[in-house]
């Protein structure tokens, strides 16, 4: 709240204080005279007495409006001030572990004469602001809060910042598939789903290959270049799995989610396809995953009925069983990254790439639409998720107590986490993956090996061995959001 830290506190990206003034001012805020001043860069204020000064850029400026706002509610304008004798100014304060918060400042003055003030904080940051979005909640996800999460916490926000919103809420599984199918998108100038990354892949299942037959291209090929969105998404993590959040601000929290949208910062994101003998089965970008991760995703569907703790249940399931074992061969054209950082050019190459082959008996395989990097003075590793490549997992039998390690440090985003002997970790820019079927498995055996994990959703393949082609699409998506890159 207000008046809970001193300028000196607040943490901002800094700015430079030159050039020239569009408008300012000699204001009291915290019963402390200040200078405001605003440049094209930004706005800043400075103590007049020990000439402390706070910047912010204008990416950082949410609104400004005359008057003040309520204790309780700080989205809420009152009428507690005279509205010519101060206004007030929301921003963002970026904290630790990249957490961003709505903060607010009011500044006074016996001048009422700051109108300059105002329509210059109004024009300067709402620039890279979306007009407009589609808002898309999934009531069920997570814990069932998603549509109170959504209302207490990100409506205000977006009202605050003059974001128009059309929003609909999920009324079945299939919902968001259908309004990939049938809504007009003309009508808005981003898409946001408050959900989790089940709900977001179950919109783009259809709203890709949507885009794609309106663009002439056929999905299913190999070699197909497809068509990116004409529009960002954004997405609020009130789902159960909210990997795509975390890619995108760093963590998984609501308010910052919100802020990231707000700001209009985006970020390119990968994009991988799953096809079979020419048919596009669908697209994953979070993570495919086979073996023990369809399993796990098959032993939640299972326990359907116990709501949200199907999903520790079966956790526990899953790791008192021991692991199924899988015949597989992957053949993979592996990354050969550039020495000096930038994109691989292989624009003068002479030779084709030489494709790979693993084979053996695995209980797991994972693959990102992303690289995997290390960040410098930290043991946590982050999520390049415009990468030029992805990064294929498989994982052997092991003992429980060494796979829930490895489980852990996963989560955590551990740098150890790829590290054990039982996994292998590969770069690939495409693969082909094929199950070898043992003789004797039974029913379930079969049809899990038919089944694999895309962004948390089943998808059995109809008939036959799974015999896929895994490719990756560069910057498919345009996405609210910084995005994690590791330091360099």
């Amino acid at each position: 709240m207000e008046g809970e830290r001193s300028e000196t506190s607040v943490e901002v990206d800094p700015i430079p204080t030159q050039g020239t003034q569009l408008a300012g001012g000699d204001f009291v805020t915290d019963s402390v005279h200040v200078t405001l001043s605003l440049t094209e860069e930004g706005i800043s204020w400075r103590n007049l007495v020990d000439t402390s000064e706070v910047t912010l850029p204008w990416t950082d400026v949410i609104t400004c409006h005359r008057g003040q706002v309520s204790p309780k509610t700080p989205t809420e304008i009152t009428g507690d001030l005279d509205n010519n004798k101060g206004f007030t100014l929301h921003y963002i304060d970026k904290q630790a572990n990249r957490v961003w918060r709505h903060k607010h400042k009011t500044f006074l003055s016996s001048e009422s004469n700051f109108e300059d003030i105002l329509s210059t904080v109004q024009e300067k940051s709402k620039k890279d602001r979306p007009s407009r979005l589609l808002v898309l909640i999934n009531p069920v996800g997570g814990r069932g809060k998603g549509e109170a999460h959504y209302r207490r916490v990100v409506a205000p926000l977006f009202r605050l910042a003059k974001i128009d919103t059309e929003v609909i809420v999920s009324q079945s599984p299939s919902h968001p598939e259908e309004l990939g199918n049938t809504f007009d998108f003309s009508k808005v100038t981003g898409v946001v789903v408050a959900g989790g990354d089940g709900t977001l892949q179950k919109l783009l299942h259809t709203l890709l290959p949507r885009i794609q037959k309106e663009a002439g291209i056929q999905l299913g090929t190999t070699d197909a270049d497809l068509k990116a969105l004409p529009f960002p998404v954004g997405i609020i993590p009130t789902g159960t799995g909210n990997g795509i959040a975390k890619g995108l601000c760093g963590n998984d929290d609501i308010e910052t989610a919100a802020l990231n949208i707000i700001t209009g910062c985006r970020t390119f994101k990968n994009i991988a396809s799953i096809s079979q003998g020419g048919k596009h089965l669908g697209f994953s970008g979070v993570i495919f995953g086979h073996g023990f991760w369809s399993d796990l995703m098959d032993a939640y569907f299972e326990e359907r009925r116990l709501g949200w703790f199907r999903f520790p249940f079966g956790m526990l399931i899953a790791f008192l069983r021991t692991r199924r074992e899988f015949n597989v061969r992957i053949d993979y054209l592996p990354y050969d990254p550039p020495t000096d950082g930038g994109d691989v050019d292989n624009s003068n190459a002479e030779t084709e790439p030489v494709w790979k082959t693993i084979e053996g008996c695995y209980t797991g395989i994972m693959c990102f639409p992303a690289l995997v990097r290390q960040q410098k003075n930290t043991p946590k590793c982050v999520f390049d998720v415009n990468a030029e490549a992805m990064t294929l997992l498989m994982d052997k039998q092991c003992g429980r107590l060494t796979f829930f390690s490895w489980l852990y440090k996963m989560t955590q985003l551990h740098r150890d986490a790829y590290s054990y002997d039982f996994v292998t970790t590969v770069q690939v820019t495409s693969l082909r993956l094929r199950t070898i079927p043992k003789e004797g498995a039974t029913e379930r055996e079969r049809r899990l090996e038919r089944t694999m994990n895309l962004d948390g959703e089943l998808l059995e393949v109809e008939s036959g061995d799974l015999d896929i082609n895994i490719r990756l699409h560069r910057n498919l998506l345009e996405m609210f959001g910084a995005g994690t890159i590791a330091e360099e």
